[in-house]
């Protein structure tokens, strides 16, 4: 398992969580994303679930993701957030 923490960068409008989502749907890792403002862990390929949050600019989230390719997926989706 691979992790990231990092402060969120832009605003997190419903284009910009579908091309996270499109991003994440790449890679065949499970990846989540967990916020400790919400306690809240939500699977990154699922565009609802990350619609449910509130995401701001600046907040602190982790990413993780577990698989074969886990260390291509985080990077790849810690450089859209």
């Amino acid at each position: 398992m691979v992790k990231q923490t990092v402060l969120l960068q832009g605003d997190h409008h419903i284009k910009r969580i579908s091309e996270i989502v499109q991003e994440a749907n790449k890679f065949q890792s499970e990846m989540a994303l967990y916020t400790p403002a919400y306690n809240k862990r939500i699977n990154l390929k699922d565009t609802l679930g990350l619609l449910s949050l509130p995401l701001q600019r600046g907040a602190e989230v982790t990413v993780t993701a577990i698989g074969t390719d886990e260390q291509e997926a985080i990077a790849a989706i810690v450089n859209r957030l």
